[in-house]
């Protein structure tokens, strides 16, 4: 053994033993690996019920989708692009998503609804190829689904603009329903929920420049907790599923919209 002070040793002094491992300290390590288990069961438990709720929208679609056939010389034309709320899932039947509640106000307009469940913002745009252009009104309702699937912020910024660019000279007036604090629906539960909130609250400002770039009429539903009124009524605003919209939420925000198609 070296020296390092240069004193002599005593060869009859005996080794320091190892000191054992305090019980406080076995129960930190203890504790340490149950929250590490139970954060990684969490997880996985939360994105099986986040998977489980997005996929069961497609086959929804059957029941809310494009609004009736217009008259044969529509008094305006007006296109739906976007992910499952834009679709109208979660409504309790097709008159009370957004194309059925724009039919019925203007029954004589032609309401084509060309969205998709899943649909990112990368996505809207083969919905727009096969739109055509010549439209009175756009609305669009996306931007959810790049947020759930944890896209990152630099390429969302970039989608937003590309989509806007491409949507903007298709219709007189273009609306984006912007995306509500996600966090505050009833299928995430903290931590998770406070995750989701915060890429939320990191996308709205790129969401509502790049529709602002573009001369886009950009929505903005996002409320902190406090103000939030689909969160305060859970069992109103929110579909069976915890995360869709209820016919209530659609009405809620097509009274929103509808100032802006007049």
């Amino acid at each position: 053994m070296s020296n390092p002070l240069d004193l002599p040793l005593d060869p009859h002094m005996p080794r320091l033993a190892q000191r054992p491992r305090s019980a406080t300290a076995l129960a930190l390590g203890a504790a340490a690996l149950t929250l590490c288990a139970a954060t990684a069961s969490s997880t996985l438990v939360q994105w099986a019920r986040v998977r489980n709720a997005l996929r069961a929208g497609p086959g929804k679609q059957a029941e809310a989708h494009d609004a009736p056939e217009p008259a044969s010389t529509p008094s305006m034309r007006l296109l739906l692009v976007g992910d499952s709320a834009a679709l109208g899932v979660g409504a309790d039947g097709p008159r009370h998503s957004l194309a059925g509640l724009i039919a019925a106000d203007f029954p004589d307009a032609e309401v084509r609804n060309l969205a998709r469940s899943g649909a990112m913002l990368t996505d809207v745009h083969a919905q727009l190829q096969a739109a055509g252009t010549g439209f009175d009104v756009a609305v669009i309702v996306a931007g959810g689904n790049d947020i759930l699937r944890r896209r990152r912020m630099a390429q969302i910024a970039r989608d937003a603009d590309a989509v806007m660019a491409d949507l903007a000279p298709r219709a007189r007036t273009v609306v984006w329903l912007g995306v509500a604090n996600m966090g505050l629906a009833p299928l995430f539960v903290p931590p998770w929920s406070w995750w989701v909130s915060a890429r939320v609250r990191r996308a709205r400002p790129l969401f509502a420049a790049a529709a602002l770039r573009h001369g886009v009429c950009y929505l903005d539903f996002f409320r902190e907790a406090r103000d939030d009124v689909f969160s305060r009524d859970p069992l109103r605003y929110f579909a069976a599923d915890g995360i869709h919209p209820s016919s209530s939420t659609y009405r809620h925000c097509y009274e929103v919209l509808r100032g802006k198609l007049d």
